[in-house]
């Protein structure tokens, strides 16, 4: 039986309910197993040797390092019930206003990827966390991954899902972790059962509203 640490590391975004349940099974079907996991930043843990696996969101992986692509993940503009009976039900969201996860000094060219490109930024939050709870508290809007946004039940979304390269979903490792039986188990597994949660990553398990109050 095998035994011993692996520290997979991830993005904060994907240590939410949806992934950890699969990694929970993992530890359930690897008992012997001391599953470390590590939320910060994936490719630099690697390089570091912190880490043995990465899930990371983004395009294509750096050439020292070998990677499998898992799925693609779709992002959509999400906004909280009130704020939405705030602004009367307009479908344009005309008043509304942006969450932001530029600094000042950067262009928000994610913004015109969206039907509301002129919209001013009225907060700044760098952790997505802190984003999904602003949009909560009735911030304004925010832009998030569907397997975030959608599986939060005081959010809405209001535009159509868009699939992009900075959102694939990799998993990474070095070539010379090849010969380790415990990194290769966890890879073997997350490859195996990650499609289940394709629908929810390609934002298919909720609909997108088109105005009007919500029930």
């Amino acid at each position: 039986m095998l035994s011993g640490p692996v520290t997979l590391t991830c993005p904060d975004s994907l240590a939410s309910e949806p992934f950890l349940r699969l990694l929970s099974e993992f530890c359930d079907a690897y008992p012997t197993i001391d599953l470390k996991l590590d939320t910060g930043h994936p490719v630099v843990n690697l390089d570091r040797r912190e880490a043995d696996l990465a899930l990371r969101l983004g395009a294509e992986p750096e050439d020292h390092l070998v990677g499998r692509r898992l799925l693609k993940a779709a992002r959509a503009v999400y906004a909280s019930r009130p704020y939405l009976q705030r602004l009367n039900w307009d479908p344009n969201l005309y008043q509304g206003r942006w969450i932001s996860f530029s600094s000042p000094e950067q262009d928000e060219n994610w913004k015109k990827t969206t039907p509301f490109p002129d919209l001013p930024t009225r907060l700044r939050c760098f952790d997505i966390r802190s984003q999904v709870t602003a949009c909560r508290a009735g911030h304004g809007l925010v832009l998030l991954p569907c397997f975030l946004g959608d599986a939060e039940p005081d959010l809405v979304r209001v535009s159509t899902p868009q699939v992009t390269p900075r959102l694939t979903l990799w998993l990474l490792r070095h070539a010379d972790s090849r010969g380790n039986a415990r990194v290769r188990a966890l890879s073997e597994f997350l490859t195996s059962k990650i499609g289940s949660l394709e629908p929810l990553v390609e934002g298919k398990t909720a609909r997108t509203w088109e105005g009007g109050p919500l029930e």
